[in-house]
């Protein structure tokens, strides 16, 4: 209940989890997007911080989040050497629909590091 009235406090429960990709295959085949999609559902996470996506420029981030439906994605590229590095925030859109969170970012404050770790 909430101390100040007499009605009960709205619930909310933010599930968060983080996932070492070991890199995203963006193949129509054999690509490991679709399972990594499954685990985050069943594990009903609405914010998934990503290590080590190995996509190294934006064509490759276009395509992935073609992919990622659902999702909306925040990518930090490794521009100095290939297929390593890496990192993202992916947060569930019918979070961000739904007014519960509410994201702010700056993009002038953020610049990738050239390895792909900030």
């Amino acid at each position: 209940m909430n101390p100040n009235t007499s009605e009960p406090r709205p619930r909310f429960v933010l599930r968060l989890g983080t996932h070492n990709v070991c890199g995203l295959s963006l193949a129509e085949v054999g690509g490991n997007i679709q399972p990594l999609l499954e685990c985050w559902e069943k594990q009903k996470l609405d914010i998934v911080f990503i290590q080590e996506h190995h996509l190294n420029n934006i064509f490759k981030t276009t395509k992935a989040e073609t992919k990622l439906k659902g999702w909306k994605c925040y990518w930090c590229l490794c521009t100095r050497s290939r297929g390593q590095a890496g990192c993202a925030v992916l947060i569930r859109r019918q979070l961000l629909r739904s007014k519960q969170l509410v994201v702010a970012v700056s993009y002038t404050h953020l610049r990738a590091h050239e390895t792909g770790r900030n």
